[in-house]
């Protein structure tokens, strides 16, 4: 059997799908459920933003990744030393 890709604890995004409306919100993972069907493993998440919960598979969830913007330093200024 594999390895999991997510831990407790851990920020996810749901995929989008076709047959469900998905809300554009950041989950966190609450517990990690018994795989299913053969070595399908599942999650049940929690909204960040409203605390609703529910179970998602792993292939329906990524990586939440985190953009830190870097300042850029002005022309023409020295770093002094």
């Amino acid at each position: 059997m594999e390895e999991r890709k997510y831990r407790d604890g851990q920020t996810v995004t749901l995929l989008p799908s076709r047959a469900r409306r998905t809300p554009t919100d950041r989950f966190e993972i609450v517990r990690l459920m018994p795989a299913e069907r053969g070595a399908v493993y599942q999650y049940r998440i929690r909204s960040t933003l409203d605390g609703h919960e529910r179970i998602a598979m792993e292939s329906e969830l990524e990586v939440e990744i985190v953009v830190i913007p870097v300042r850029k330093r002005q022309a023409g200024r020295r770093k002094s030393a």
